[in-house]
């Protein structure tokens, strides 16, 4: 997952802008409009965009003349594009890349681990500082991952054979069968 904060200009390519006539109050000057000038609030362009945010107005230029728009004419949307979530507040645009990668779902599997382990730990009676000793199968792929998985866990060793009592099914969301044993070094 990657993450974007920035202005419009910036996140173009995470993002489709859309401009079009504000509703409500105004509304009455927006029909007024040429249906001309209701297709370039469409098509507006990005800077245009980040103009009228900023409170500036824009100048349109069409065959039957001249306008001056405003935010209070033109109501500015931001839309993710397939895959980014998308949120603005005034100028600033923060877009969010949705895609997982191989290493980000494996980092997410290493975390669900370890909040199961410290379940584990607290559910056998074991203190905040104690050391443990961890048995775990079904996670080979995991495997270069057990170091920081020691660390976080305080074990002093993580084996990937099965403990000398009934271990403890691991609920991870890829279906797999993992186990997990704990005892107090």
């Amino acid at each position: 997952m990657q993450f974007w904060r920035n202005r419009w200009a910036r996140v173009a390519g995470r993002r489709a802008l859309s401009a079009r006539p504000r509703s409500g109050r105004r509304r009455a000057k927006t029909w007024g409009l040429p249906a001309a000038l209701l297709i370039a609030c469409a098509s507006m362009v990005v800077a245009a965009a980040a103009a009228i945010e900023s409170g500036k107005s824009v100048s349109v230029k069409l065959s039957t003349g001249t306008f001056e728009l405003t935010s209070d004419d033109v109501e500015l949307r931001v839309k993710g594009q397939r895959g980014f979530a998308v949120s603005r507040d005034g100028a600033e645009v923060v877009a969010l890349d949705l895609a997982l990668n191989d290493d980000l779902r494996r980092r997410g599997y290493l975390r669900d681990v370890v909040r199961q382990v410290q379940d584990l730990r607290k559910n056998s009676g074991l203190d905040v500082a104690d050391r443990i000793v961890l048995n775990v199968v079904g996670l080979d792929d995991l495997a270069d991952g057990f170091a920081a998985l020691a660390s976080e866990v305080l074990a002093i060793e993580v084996l990937a054979t099965k403990g000398s009592s009934e271990g403890t099914r691991l609920d991870l969301d890829d279906e797999r069968e993992a186990f997990a044993w704990v005892k107090k070094a």
